[in-house]
């Protein structure tokens, strides 16, 4: 019987020692620093890309075939569109072409003498540098311009599609490994000189890119 109690006693004891650093053990699991999650970031900006764009423009019309007093008139309102383009890179520099459609409603309306911009793109060259996870680039090229035009004077109105310059620059940030949110300028001037033509475009675009695998 003495033996069997100090048989007892001992696995007792194990126990209690056992518990007590199972609990022990617990206790520095949860004091034990963890390491802060790596987060996946975009590495390589060459290659193809789609996305979303947001635009708000102002511009100044002109109709020299119309009277002086409403030959000039400003405007302002916004489009919505798509952008797809290609990358190709050399260390830190990043060039490509990119090109785009909107489609929205800006208008400029002057003595009863109505033009409106329902549609317009643009197909440009970009040329930037990266900078960690950003890249700063200038964007130069060809643009154009769906425009109708009405007044109290016209039955039907005028429907006519314009051509013209534009250049600007802006900033990509990388939100992911392969999604970027852009911010950026452009300026724009019609290549015509007469008849109705958009003489200064300013556009404020943002918008989401999605970088294609390779």
């Amino acid at each position: 019987m003495a033996a069997l109690r100090r048989l007892l006693a001992a696995v007792l004891i194990g126990g209690i020692f056992l518990c007590a650093g199972s609990e022990f053990g617990r206790a520095d699991q949860k004091h034990e620093p963890t390491l802060p999650k790596v987060r996946a970031w975009m590495s390589d900006w060459q290659g193809g890309y789609a996305g979303a764009l947001f635009s708000v423009k102002s511009f100044e019309a002109s109709s020299l075939d119309a009277p002086p007093s409403i030959r000039m008139r400003n405007g302002k309102g916004r489009l919505a569109g798509i952008v797809a383009g290609y990358n190709f890179g050399y260390h830190a520099w990043i060039y490509g072409m990119e090109a785009d459609v909107g489609y929205g409603q800006i208008r400029a309306t002057k003595s009863g003498n109505h033009i409106k911009a329902d549609l317009m793109g643009t197909l440009r060259a970009r040329f930037g540098r990266t900078l960690e996870h950003s890249l700063l680039y200038a964007t130069a090229g060809a643009s154009f311009t769906g425009i109708n035009q009405r007044s109290t004077l016209m039955v039907n109105g005028n429907t006519s599609t314009h051509l013209g310059l534009t250049v600007g620059g802006g900033i990509e940030h990388a939100l992911a490994r392969a999604i970027t949110a852009r911010l950026e300028y452009l300026y724009g001037h019609t290549l015509e000189n007469k008849g109705l033509g958009i003489e200064h475009l300013h556009m404020v675009r943002a918008g989401i890119v999605f970088h294609l695998p390779k």
